[in-house]
């Protein structure tokens, strides 16, 4: 049986404490530079500083440490921080989710902002489709945890997460190249350059990648590869100019192109009492349309039941099947996920004076998604979702005595987004440099639009529903400001406030297509029946304005110059949010968070040991939560309702030390634990009665853990290094409210959970992930052959599709990937490489 959480707790906690004890009095008392933990230097704070005099709870990692761990894409970096789970999103490939310190947006719709900011080189990314590229070329990642409202603005509530890519130089001609092979015909290859054009003043450095991988798993009917799968291309220029001594401009771009298939949606679960075996049934002739009229007039025959439970029979053989071998699955028409989109950011840094600067971040954004996906991982036609232009998906073909159902009937992409915003901000030191001061002004633009063409049950339903975004504008402006002021030479006192108001904008034209007359009705609540070729006839134009103050306010104390002691207070909101999927609901108000945070920051042992910990509180109002209903004619809907109070505790800690030459050991722990405080109208995941959840836990998995070590000596000319890292993350505990009772206890118990929010659902089993690496570096050729593997224990494992009550009642799972191994050998030249 798994540990408790409690337990679980207890016994991470006390080899974390006696780990750290043995390594202070195991170290030697004098150490090499290259022997002692090394000095980060963070721009978490608008300016450059020292990690460990940073009175925020930051993990920073550098591009050696991000090749170390095997952190390629933000898919891996959940497995090195504490309190941040990164996550694949059921619906796209392309799409990550962050989860940090129980705080997760519930889609990724355009209308819904999310819970933890992304920046690229200081530019905010609004949409997280699109971000499962490469980490390529970073110089460092940086993550904040906790609500972020000074600096970062709106959508901050869990924290932010700052990626900044290598930058050119002036230290002449130098670069890398380097190659990856391995299973699943894995080929990647990349390649930067840098190129000093005038020196002192101008330089470019420009790099690329090429990643292709055959997916894990196999489509059945289609022989489609999919899972897992990678067609990827990515293109990175950056320029730095420096004019004038006291004037920098850095400008970079971005390119990224993927032509993907997407997840493995393996059926393993049926209710005999939805929709789904209906539509089985008469999909395979057995049910007649009299039969289907009896059945939902509540007097079948017998001959109707049988039909019936052959339907069942049929759906049942998948979810053994699925069982079975979780790498097929039996989708009936190909599936794809294809992602096109560039990002622009410039930078202007002016100093004004010895103490004064003035900097000018500009970002721009363009992507297009479209898609095609089958959500039951059957040959039946229970639920097919997607938009774009694919040669081989134009239709789907028609039921069994069923005219011919078209599934794409506008053209388009799925989500199409363009972000621009622009940022000024001010700072300089007064009185002696004991007054460190900023200001700034934002303003952030967001147009595009989100559609998504759903066909559920076309044997036994006459129709298509399109929820369907039409024109999304979503513009926001902000001023803050943020100060640390030394009252000693020992204490310093952080304040600042930032104003924010968004102006949010939904032009819905929502609708049910029948393709029997050619006819829609709308589901913005516009009365009446038109022609399919009038979809204006549904628009109904949404407009909403929201405010909202967050603050930042710290005590720092420190005593020597490797001690910090701190506690803050922060508090931020995320953006209200209109109902794309329900668009007759109001929208969801803003939520806002505070929490009162207390740190720890220390170097030991010059230097060779280092222990971060904090520990927080943070209240929630207004907290938006997500949840998937069953409408009365068998579809469904997203529903967003802003749960009254909740209450989030928790800690974290991380450990580095490196006790012997060579050897160099980390370690995470984090602890979350959520209540709803006030939460009286909670909806059911079978859109049952609303009932009182207050007092109800989260089911957020409230321990994770993180071990890894690495070894390097001296073997023959080169460079040896041994390097294994260990992930765990504990099972959750959905309440009943959010757990289908359709479903076997087993699989609930069998699924890992898929979120890190209040709401997760379906999943409750804990997850270890274990990864090796071994590096042989020949420093006087600048070569570096390596060997690595992914998931090495081969752990099998799945997190829960959407529930079963969206897909009449078909539950599926989307497999974790599989052990994967691969070569690597990098090149470089020049000597800033």
């Amino acid at each position: 049986m798994p540990k408790t959480p409690q337990g679980a707790g207890r016994s991470v906690a006390s080899v974390m404490s006696v780990a750290t004890l043995a390594l202070v009095a195991a170290a030697p008392q004098g150490a090499a530079a290259q022997d002692t933990v090394q000095e980060v230097v963070v721009t978490a704070r608008k300016r450059e500083e020292s990690l460990q005099s940073v009175p925020v709870a930051i993990t920073a990692m550098s591009s050696a440490q991000l090749a170390e761990h095997g952190i390629q894409s933000p898919l891996d970096l959940g497995r090195s921080v504490p309190s941040l789970r990164s996550l694949p999103h059921s619906i796209s490939a392309s799409v990550v989710t962050f989860s940090l310190r129980g705080q997760m947006a519930g889609d990724v719709l355009s209308t819904v902002d999310q819970a933890v900011g992304l920046y690229v080189d200081g530019v905010y990314i609004a949409r997280p489709r699109g971000l499962n590229g490469a980490f390529f070329d970073l110089e460092r990642v940086e993550v904040l945890k906790g609500p972020q409202g000074t600096l970062y603005g709106r959508n901050t509530t869990g924290g932010a997460i700052n990626l900044i890519s290598r930058s050119p130089d002036y230290e002449g001609f130098h670069g890398f190249v380097s190659a990856d092979a391995g299973k699943d015909k894995l080929l990647s290859g990349r390649f930067a350059v840098n190129l000093p054009l005038i020196q002192d003043k101008l330089t470019l450095r420009i790099g690329a990648q090429r990643t292709t991988r055959d997916g894990m798993g196999r489509s059945v009917n289609t022989g489609q590869d999919i899972g897992y799968d990678k067609n990827q291309t990515l293109v990175r220029g950056s320029l730095r100019a420096d004019p004038t001594d006291n004037v920098r401009v850095d400008l970079k771009g971005e390119w990224y192109r993927s032509r993907e298939v997407g997840f493995i949606n393996v059926p393993r679960n049926v209710d005999p009492k939805g929709l789904a075996p209906l539509e089985a049934a008469t999909e395979l002739g057995l049910l007649t349309p009299a039969g289907l009229g009896r059945i939902f007039g509540g007097a079948p025959t017998a001959a109707d039941l049988a039909a019936v439970g052959a339907g069942l029979a049929a759906l049942q053989r998948y979810t053994t099947l699925g069982a079975q071998d979780p790498f097929k699955t039996y989708y009936e028409s190909n599936q794809h996920d294809w992602f096109e989109g560039y990002t622009l950011g410039g930078t202007i840094t002016i100093d004004l004076a010895d103490n004064v600067q003035l900097k000018s971040v500009t970002g721009y954004r363009h992507f297009l998604n479209e898609q095609v996906f089958d959500l039951d991982g059957t040959p039946f036609r229970v639920l097919e979702v997607g938009m774009g232009h694919f040669p081989d998906v134009s239709i789907v073909q028609p039921a069994p005595g069923q005219p011919l159902a078209p599934f794409q009937i506008d053209p388009g992409p799925e989500q199409r987004d363009k972000f621009f915003s622009q940022e000024f901000n001010l700072s300089g030191q007064a009185w002696d440099g004991r007054l460190n001061w900023l200001g700034g002004l934002y303003y952030s633009k967001e147009t595009g639009s989100d559609t998504q063409h759903a066909q559920a049950f076309p044997a036994i339903l006459p129709n298509t529903f399109v929820h369907d975004g039409h024109r999304i504008l979503n513009a926001s402006w902000s001023m803050y400001s943020q100060n640390d002021f030394k009252l000693t030479d020992q204490l310093t006192v952080t304040f600042g406030g930032r104003y924010t108001e968004e102006r949010k904008g939904l032009a819905s034209r929502s609708r049910n297509f029948f393709w029997a007359n050619n006819t829609i009705t709308c589901l913005t609540g516009v009365a009446g029946t038109f022609p399919a070729s009038n979809p204006n006839a549904c628009l109904v134009n949404n407009e909403k304005t929201f405010t909202g103050f967050s603050y930042l306010g710290s005590l720092n104390w420190q005593p020597t110059s490797d001690t910090l002691v701190y506690v803050k207070t922060a508090k931020g909101f995320r953006g209200g949010a209109f109902q794309l999927r329900s668009p007759t609901l109001a929208p969801a108000g803003p939520e806002t968070a505070r929490d009162i945070e207390v740190g720890f920051k220390k170097d030991w042992l010059d230097h060779r040991v280092r222990t971060n910990l904090a520990a927080y509180t943070t209240k929630y109002k207004n907290k938006q939560e997500n949840i998937i209903v069953v409408l009365p004619g068998g579809g469904s809907a997203t529903i967003i309702q802003n749960a009254a109070d909740a209450t989030l505790r928790g800690f974290e800690g991380e450990f580095t030390a490196k006790p012997i030459e060579g050897l160099t050991l980390n370690a995470t722990v984090a602890y979350v634990r959520g209540k709803y405080n006030k939460f009286p109208g909670a909806i059911p995941v079978d859109n049952s009665a609303p009932v009182d959840a207050s007092g109800e836990r989260f089911s957020n998995p409230p321990w994770t853990y993180s071990l890894s070590g690495r070894y390097e000596f001296p073997v023959g000319p080169g460079k040896l290094a041994l390097q294994a890292d260990w992930a765990w993350t504990d099972h959750a505990r959905p309440p009943p409210r959010l757990v289908n009772p359709a479903l076997p206890e087993a699989l609930v118990n069998e699924f890992v959970a898929s979120c890190q929010t209040g709401s997760c659902q379906d999943g409750r089993a804990s997850l270890g992930l274990l990864n090796a690496r071994i590096d042989y570096d020949l420093p006087d050729m600048g070569a570096t052959v390596s060997v690595f593997m992914t998931n090495v224990l081969n752990k099998k494992w799945q997190v829960p599709g959407p529930d079963a009550a969206s897909l009449g009642g078909l539950q599926y799972g989307i497999e974790g990937e599989p052990r994967l191994w691969g070569v690597t050998v990098r090149k470089t030249f020049g000597a800033g490489a």
